[in-house]
């Protein structure tokens, strides 16, 4: 009929996906356009549907003006300090965290939401968003006035590991002694200790990946960019890998290694990544802990690292992570008597790495950074200002809400240019996403939740 009309509604998933560029140097590469950038997704090639050179602050040259609206920090710009107060050291915890109260006083936080809390064994919010310097500075007087809650777990490691490589020295004495196959027995049985040790840092990792889990969940809901600071001494890689190291060095290699990148493995960690949803949530049982009789991540990652990376990416949540310099190079004090002696450098480097390696992961994974400083000025000002400068790429996908984990790979165009984002998604149900806006409104108290 003459003047009628008809409305025809199409809904379009777009996977968004944030990504810093950077030079040698780890300066922010600005000025680049959708042309320069090729993303696939599972291995192909994802066509562009929208491109943003976002910036935090006006006024830089380099960038082209017909690719970029400067802007100020928006409100979708939140950050959260999470202090590892179960496992750091008290010294480490105390530099850390005084630099964190100095750096608030300086307002440094600009214009993001910034929140504050703690794992103490469990999540502890300290302070939901806010952009009040004088509460967040109350929150972290409340966390100094607290005593470290990981002392007697870092003594309780220390003295598991001292014990081990003093086994060891005694079992070493014996080469010559007795026969080899004794050794191999004495070998084989402190071996099943180390597992045993293994077993109960792997319960400790999945508590902890569980309650960071909690904190990321919460985040979803929230428009833009998120990160989470987490300052710890870190998490085992591979749960008694440093004592493995010795034993392998006094028998001659006892154990076998694993082959980190056969398709077998891939297979599976793409399965934990797709089941990252249901289990860090508790609501569906986890395909790593059905596989627990084998090695479903093949010996490379702890149990819940890659179900808490893939949430993170899902939610547009980067880690950005410090570990405090220490340990660092010789024979640690406390360290001593026949344990000294096989103490080797072999040792020393599985220890420190197999602390490190999971924050490296956790920031790698999720496009963020990891440090390993004194410090923690330096990583704050750079995850505030990767917040506010990066590249907002999206695409269309067909794989909305189908609970699976999706890989990415984006590469850019010229020479000597780093790039950083999240590796992949898992597709949120309509159920996960109510389940999250619940979360996030009982543990952040969203006004407009």
């Amino acid at each position: 009929p003459s003047g009628g009309s008809f409305l025809e509604t199409v809904k379009v998933d777009l996977v968004e996906l944030d990504v810093v560029v950077t030079d040698d140097d780890g300066n922010t590469v600005l000025g680049l356009t959708a042309d320069d950038f090729r993303v696939t997704e599972d291995g192909k090639k994802v066509k562009l549907t929208h491109f943003e050179a976002v910036r935090g602050t006006p006024g830089t040259d380099a960038v082209d003006p017909t690719a970029t609206r400067p802007r100020p920090a928006q409100p979708g710009t939140y950050m959260v300090l999470l202090i590892d107060n179960y496992g750091i050291h008290p010294a480490d915890r105390q530099r850390i965290v005084g630099a964190v109260h100095e750096y608030i006083e300086r307002g440094d936080f600009a214009d993001a939401w910034v929140a504050v809390a703690s794992y103490e064994g469990y999540l502890r919010m300290r302070q939901t968003f806010t952009r009040d310097t004088a509460l967040l500075l109350e929150a972290i007087a409340g966390l100094e006035a607290v005593s470290p809650l990981g002392t007697a777990l870092i003594a309780d490691r220390t003295s598991t590991f001292r014990h081990g490589l003093d086994t060891l020295r005694s079992i070493e004495s014996l080469t010559g002694l007795v026969e080899d196959d004794e050794l191999a027995r004495r070998l084989t049985s402190f071996s099943r200790q180390i597992a045993a040790y293994a077993e109960d840092l792997r319960h400790q990792n999945r508590t902890a990946f569980q309650a960071i889990g909690t904190l990321v969940n919460a985040l979803s809901p929230l428009p833009g960019r998120k990160a989470v600071v987490y300052v710890s001494e870190g998490l085992p890689m591979r749960p008694g890998a440093e004592l493995q190291a010795a034993t392998e060095e006094v028998g001659g290699g006892l154990s076998e290694g694993h082959d980190m990148r056969s398709a077998a493995n891939r297979e599976a960690d793409i399965d934990r990544r797709s089941g990252a949803l249901d289990v860090l949530s508790q609501s569906a049982p986890s395909p790593g802990r059905r596989q627990r009789g084998g090695s479903s991540s093949g010996g490379s990652r702890p149990e819940g690292l890659l179900e808490l990376t893939a949430m993170a990416n899902a939610y547009q949540v980067s880690f950005y992570t410090l570990k405090p310099l220490t340990e660092y190079g010789g024979v640690p004090a406390e360290i001593g008597g026949g344990a000294a002696r096989v103490f080797s450098p072999q040792v020393q480097k599985a220890r420190v790495r197999n602390l490190a390696e999971t924050l490296e992961t956790m920031a790698s994974d999720t496009g963020g950074l990891a440090y390993f400083a004194t410090g923690i000025d330096r990583l704050l000002d750079r995850a505030a200002a990767e917040l506010g400068d990066h590249y907002s790429l999206a695409y269309p996908t067909d794989h909305a809400g189908d609970g699976r984990y999706h890989e990415i790979k984006v590469k850019v165009r010229g020479k000597k240019l780093r790039v950083r984002h999240r590796k992949g998604y898992v597709a949120k149900s309509v159920e996960a996403k109510i389940a999250d806006h619940t979360t996030a409104s009982l543990l952040l108290a969203l006004d407009d939740n």
